[in-house]
C-alpha cells in the first residue's frame, strides 16, 4: 500500500486531506514496466489530528485504522447520492499515476483522462464518458481481467450495452494495440467464448476501441482534468442500481 493509499485512509478517518486536485496533460514518461505511483508525495501530507499519528508515506496504518476505514468504506458504498463511490473511483484513478504499460508514452491515469476527454468531445452519452474514464481502472487490481473488474463495478449503474462494451473491450485488441479484425463480428466473438452482445453493442465496442481507447496514449493530447468528470461520475453512480435494464447475474 503506497502513500496515497495511506492518505486516503487518513481522509476516511478524518485525519488528513488525502491530496489535492488534478489536471490533464500530465501523463507519465515513457518506459517499460509499471512504475511507482506518483501519488506517494500526496500521502506525506496526511497529517495527524490531536493524539493520533500521521498516515503519511512513512507510517503504515494500524490494523485498527484499517478496520475503521473499511467500515466507513462499506457504509459509504450504500450512500445513495453516488458521491462516495465516485470518490473511491477517483482515488483508484489517481493511484494509476506513474503506472506505465510497457513502452506507452503516458501513464494509466493520463490514458483514462484522454479516453474520457475524447468520448466527451465526440458527443458520447454521459454513461459512456464515465465508462471511458473507468475502463482500465481494474489494471491496478487484476491486470489480466481488468475489463471484468471495471465492468463489474459499473454494471449496476449502466445499460447492458455499455456494460458489454467495457467487459469486452480488451478482447478486441491485439497485444500490440491493434484492433483484431477477426473479432469484429458477433459470430467470431461467440466462437471465442464471449457472451452474446446486446443489439449494437459489438459495433459500439469496436468504435470505443478505435476512437477512444487505442488513440489515448498521446503525450501531446489536451486532456480534461479529472475534476471535470467528477459530477458525471456522481450522477451515474446515483442511479438506482439495476434500473438500466441490467440483471444481477449474467
Amino acid at each position: 500500500m503506497d502513500g496515497y493509499s495511506f492518505a486516503y485512509i487518513g481522509e476516511l478517518l478524518g485525519r488528513g486531506d488525502g491530496g489535492g486536485g488534478d489536471s490533464g496533460g500530465g501523463g507519465g514518461s515513457g518506459g517499460a514496466g509499471v512504475k511507482g505511483s506518483a501519488g506517494e508525495s500526496a500521502g506525506s501530507s496526511a497529517s495527524a489530528s490531536a493524539g493520533g499519528s500521521a498516515l503519511g508515506s512513512e507510517s503504515a496504518p494500524s490494523d485498527q485504522d484499517l478496520a475503521r476505514a473499511g467500515k466507513r468504506i462499506f457504509q459509504a458504498g450504500h450512500n445513495k447520492d453516488g458521491k462516495h463511490l465516485a470518490d473511491r473511483m477517483c482515488h483508484l484513478l489517481r493511484l494509476q499515476r506513474g503506472a506505465v504499460y510497457k513502452d506507452a508514452e503516458v501513464d494509466l491515469f493520463e490514458h483514462a483522462l484522454q479516453a474520457a476527454s475524447r468520448a466527451y468531445r465526440d458527443g458520447a452519452s454521459e454513461e459512456m464518458v464515465v465508462c471511458a474514464l473507468l475502463h482500465d481502472v481494474g489494471e491496478m487490481l487484476s491486470p489480466l481481467n481488468h475489463s471484468d473488474v471495471a465492468a463489474s463495478i459499473l454494471r449496476p449503474y449502466i445499460s447492458p450495452e455499455a456494460y458489454w462494451v467495457i467487459a469486452h473491450h480488451d478482447e478486441l485488441q491485439h497485444e500490440d494495440g491493434r484492433l483484431q479484425a477477426l473479432l469484429t463480428d458477433a459470430k467470431s466473438l461467440l466462437l471465442a467464448g464471449a457472451d452474446k452482445p446486446p443489439e449494437n453493442a459489438l459495433q459500439a465496442c469496436v468504435d470505443f476501441c478505435e476512437r477512444w481507447d487505442l488513440k489515448s496514449f498521446d503525450p501531446a493530447y489536451p486532456s480534461m482534468p479529472l475534476e471535470k468528470f467528477e459530477p458525471m461520475l456522481r450522477r451515474v453512480f446515483s442511479r438506482t442500481p439495476y434500473s438500466m435494464g441490467q440483471t444481477r447475474q449474467s
